[in-house]
């Protein structure tokens, strides 16, 4: 199943919403002050991250939802940072399988981004990309990931 899921932007990609909302304004708060680096927002269940970051998560919410027979939104662990020398949304994603030691399959997505974007450059190309193929190639009624 998924192991865990990394989502990093540009502090001023983030849309957030609660106590994630204050923990971003903090992190921005330490950015203005001279701070730097990575600033880890939440880690835990994604279907906790989901509602506090609906704009940022939809990438963590479909893998979790993809690996819902062994996982699913509650053991699907999102870990969301922000760092303010992140020009891209960076998106690591580790799923394993059985084994001693275990078998590991880890994609990284790099998508370039200005600061401030929610969505990442390549995006909208993908999305109709994925929406063309799939309603050339319907499988019947329902939502198809592959």
């Amino acid at each position: 199943g998924i192991n865990a899921e990394y989502m990093g932007k540009h502090p001023g990609s983030l849309k957030l919403v609660g106590a994630l909302a204050d923990k971003l304004a903090a992190a921005q708060a330490e950015y203005a002050a001279g701070g730097a680096g990575e600033r880890v927002l939440f880690d835990g269940p994604v279907r906790e991250l989901c509602p506090a970051a609906p704009n940022n998560v939809n990438t963590m919410a479909l893998a979790a939802l993809a690996a819902n027979a062994t996982l699913g939104l509650d053991r699907t662990v999102g870990r969301l940072v922000c760092d303010p020398a992140l020009e891209a949304h960076v998106i690591e994603i580790v799923a394993t399988g059985p084994g001693d030691p275990p078998f590991e399959v880890k994609t990284v997505r790099f998508n370039p981004a200005k600061p401030g974007a929610v969505t990442g450059d390549a995006t909208y190309n993908a999305f109709l990309s994925s929406l063309l193929t799939a309603t050339a190639t319907r499988k019947g009624d329902g939502v198809h990931f592959c």
